[in-house]
């Protein structure tokens, strides 16, 4: 099986890494605690839950991911 070594620009990794964290620290907590509002309909209320720890667990695992490789 042949194998590609893909140049990596290391700089670009530390910026998506920094994104990642603010997805998981910021965003997708202000998304959980939005759907945790009684304000909106109950639609909107689960998607923003939905999304909100979606948003936590894809990119907690991503970033765990790629901290492994380092």
């Amino acid at each position: 099986m042949r194998q590609f070594i893909i140049p990596v620009n290391t700089n670009t990794i530390e910026k998506t890494q920094a994104t990642r964290l603010l997805d998981i620290g910021l965003f997708g907590p202000l998304m959980v605690m939005s759907a945790l509002d009684k304000k909106p309909p109950e639609f909107m209320r689960l998607a923003m839950l939905g999304i909100g720890i979606g948003t936590i667990v894809y990119n907690l695992y991503h970033y765990l991911e790629q901290d492994k490789m380092k």
